[in-house]
Formats: C-alpha cells, structure tokens, sequence
C-alpha cells in the first residue's frame, strides 16, 4: 500500500494492522500531553481523544483487521483534523520514519 493509500485509508477510520492503532494511540497520546501542558485537560476535545483511544484499545484486543472505526461527529473530526492530518503533514516524504518506528511499510507510488 503507498502511503498516499494509508492516509486516505486513516481518514475513512479504516484501520489496517495492529501498526496503524500504535502509531495513532502515539499521536493521541502527543495530542493529550499538549493538551494537559496547556490545562486543556477538562475540555471536551480532551475526551473526544479519550472516546477514540479507548476505540482503538477495543479493535487493537479484539485483533480483527481490517476493521473500521466509527466515531460520533466531534469525536470524528478531531480524527480526522488533528490526528490523520498531522500524521500526514508529518510524514510525508518521511514515510522511512513510520518504518522505523511503528514497523509500517508503504510501496512507492506508481
């Protein structure tokens, strides 16, 4: 799969492998940390982030890939806006990065 495919993927919510929920779980875990340094903590973003983790926590145990993820409007927007997107914007040309870290392989694009 090219990583053009990926990220069209993460914003329908459908997620691949085990290696797509860790990278997105690191993502929401960076959003949160952000979010707790700037006393965000109590907002209802913040639990928007914790409805999507926690879903990703359900698919990651029940090992069923591909599986689609299914969130309420807010929750899906934040999906989409803050986490797919800055996933995107930082790694593309970078996609060497999601190999290394999270074990995710991508074909080059033809």
């Amino acid at each position: 799969m090219t990583f053009e495919k990926f990220i069209k993927d993460l914003y329908k919510g459908i997620i691949h492998n085990k290696e797509t929920i860790d990278l997105l779980m690191c993502e929401i875990d960076n959003k949160q940390q952000n979010m707790r340094d700037d006393g965000e903590d109590q907002t209802p973003n913040y639990e928007d982030l914790d409805v999507i983790y926690y879903d990703l926590v359900s698919i990651k145990k029940s090992n069923a890939y591909p599986n689609q993820l299914s969130l309420h409007t807010s929750a899906e927007d934040i999906y989409k806006f803050n986490i797919v997107e800055n996933i995107e914007d930082n790694n593309k040309g970078q996609e060497d990065l999601l190999t290394d870290l999270f074990n995710l392989t991508f074909e080059e694009e033809k």
